[in-house]
């Protein structure tokens, strides 16, 4: 259907910059970066994704993070009618084992990095890279390129099979990335670090209004996609500067009574572990951690999920996620099963009803306190 589709809306992606960024974890503010990397240079950009999709003039809530396939196509279209000159889109391992970006051809592709996340439906964490690294093989247009993170071990892999076409991006010497994060000095408010780049003599100091090594990583992983597109490299490195929060993705409140409060979408044990352990680097009080975990969704995890949020929390509400068809109680004494086998006692309450338990946090939270809301981002 995709390629019917884009024949009859005349291959628009032919015609856009189109921009790709695949993974487990960091897509969705990768996009969202590269998306005001290329705006900040003259170029309106589309953007789909699983927050939200932006045709360049109109935005709606996703659906799910790789539309189907002629629905791409008609969002293309109307990105070019609405004068995009780009795109970027989170592609997902079920968009392409779905043959749902057939149609679409991309200048540039992100892999930002792998762990155990839908082994539900593919089974091992191989056929999870070898889903991902289609995006590579498949669909990529002639004079390709793009990034990949070289502090994970999958994307090192593709950093081997494309060589000639990938450029390296991470914050650990020893790979050698060539574009390399270092210093790196985090609070609430955002991220300083300096910029190691090819053809810049000396490192270049940058300020991203985004909190967390992790957000550094996806900083890096926008700039290796755009920076070939860039006149000026110092201009658009600078501009990083002015990014917004996007939206559910460590996004951070702050309240009179000296709470904050972050919103991430944090639902895998790793990601969970990044968001729990940047907070505590930054928070002087206590960390209240909220979630739960999807049903049908790969069950190991809860019991992960539950043991992180005991070891890096101070306190932690177990509630609900999305259970789909599976019994919301059976998922929450799962994630209890983990919470309960860490050596370190935390204080430990179910709530089902996710309003209800974000409430009891906000009122369980003193100055200087942090709740973290994880897991449905800004749902």
């Amino acid at each position: 259907m995709g390629r019917l589709s884009s024949i009859v809306y005349g291959d628009p992606a032919n015609t856009l910059k189109m921009f790709a960024v695949t993974g487990t974890n960091g897509k969705s503010t990768t996009t969202w970066i590269i998306r005001h990397l290329l705006q900040s240079i003259g170029i309106r950009t589309g953007l789909l994704g699983t927050i939200v999709y932006n045709d360049g003039i109109e935005e709606k809530d996703a659906g799910r993070t790789t539309p189907e396939s002629c629905d791409i196509q008609l969002m293309l279209l109307r990105m070019l009618q609405n004068g995009c000159g780009a795109c970027v889109m989170e592609t997902s391992s079920h968009g392409l084992s779905f043959g749902r970006i057939e149609g679409c051809s991309f200048d540039a592709a992100v892999f930002t990095n792998l762990s155990e996340e839908h082994l539900d439906y593919h089974g091992t964490l191989e056929n999870y890279f070898s889903a991902k690294s289609r995006l590579f093989s498949d669909y990529m247009k002639q004079n390709w390129a793009g990034g990949a993170n070289s502090d994970d071990a999958f994307a090192r892999r593709l950093l081997g099979f494309y060589s000639d076409k990938l450029v390296s991006f991470g914050i650990e010497k020893e790979y050698g990335a060539h574009l390399l994060g270092s210093n790196l000095q985090s609070s609430l408010e955002g991220t300083r670090f300096y910029l190691s780049l090819p053809g810049v003599s000396d490192p270049v100091p940058v300020f991203l209004p985004l909190p967390g090594k992790f957000n550094v990583y996806n900083a890096l992983a926008a700039l290796s996609a755009t920076l070939p597109y860039a006149k000026d490299k110092l201009a658009l490195v600078d501009s990083l500067h002015s990014m917004i929060q996007v939206p559910g993705r460590m996004e951070r409140y702050s309240f009179d009574n000296g709470v904050s409060c972050i919103i991430d979408f944090a639902h895998t044990p790793f990601a969970l572990q990044n968001v729990l352990t940047e907070v505590r680097r930054l928070c002087g009080g206590r960390i209240i951690s909220v979630f739960g975990h999807g049903g049908e969704r790969f069950q190991p995890n809860r019991f992960s999920l539950g043991s992180i949020a005991a070891t890096l929390a101070d306190e932690v509400i177990v509630t609900m996620d999305n259970p789909r068809n599976e019994p919301a109680e059976q998922i929450a004494a799962q994630i209890v099963e983990g919470v309960e086998s860490s050596e370190r006692r935390v204080p430990l309450k179910t709530i089902l009803d996710r309003s209800a338990a974000v409430y009891e946090a906000m009122d369980s939270a003193k100055h200087g306190d942090v709740v973290v809301v994880s897991g449905k981002g800004p749902e």
